[in-house]
C-alpha cells in the first residue's frame, strides 16, 4: 500500500511539474483544428494540424534508451485515450484538446513525463481519429464543433 500511495503521489508531482507545458500544447493543438478550418477551409477534420502543433510543443523532457518500449506505451495510451474521448464527446476542436491534454496528462502521470510516450500518446489518439473517423461520420459523432 506505501508502494501505491509513492507511485501515487510522484504520478501528481509529475504533472505539476509539466501542467503549463500540457495546457499550452493542448490550447495549440485546438488552435490549430479552428484555425485550419477556418482560414484554409477544409472539409475533412484537420487533424494533422494539431498533430503538428504537438509535435512542435510537446514535452522536451525525454530520455533515449528505451524509445522502441516507450513508443508501444505512447501509442497504447493515445488509442484508449481516443476511443474514449470520441465515444464520450464526439469529435470536433474542443474534443481533440481534451483528447490532447488527457492523453498527455495520463502518460505523464504514469511515465514520469518521458517525451516520446508522452508526445506518442497525444499523436497516436489525433491519428487514430482520422483514420477510423472518416467525415461522412464526424456529423454524427459531433457533439460540439
Amino acid at each position: 500500500m506505501a508502494q501505491l500511495r509513492y507511485h501515487l503521489r510522484m504520478g501528481f508531482v509529475h504533472v505539476r511539474n509539466v501542467w503549463w507545458q500540457i495546457l499550452q500544447t493542448t490550447a495549440a493543438a485546438s488552435a490549430a483544428w479552428v484555425l485550419a478550418t477556418l482560414l484554409l477551409g477544409y472539409e475533412e477534420p484537420p487533424v494533422f494540424a494539431s498533430i503538428v502543433a504537438v509535435i512542435s510543443l510537446g514535452l522536451a523532457v525525454g530520455q533515449r534508451g528505451r524509445r522502441a518500449v516507450a513508443l508501444l506505451i505512447g501509442v497504447a495510451l493515445g488509442v484508449m485515450v481516443a476511443d474514449l474521448i470520441v465515444v464520450v464527446v464526439g469529435i470536433g476542436a474542443p474534443q481533440m484538446g481534451m483528447l490532447v491534454a488527457l492523453a498527455m496528462v495520463v502518460a505523464v502521470f504514469f511515465f514520469g513525463g518521458e517525451e516520446l510516450i508522452v508526445n506518442e500518446a497525444a499523436i497516436s489518439a489525433m491519428i487514430l481519429v482520422a483514420a477510423f473517423y472518416p467525415s461522412h461520420r464526424l456529423a454524427s459523432h459531433s457533439n460540439v464543433s
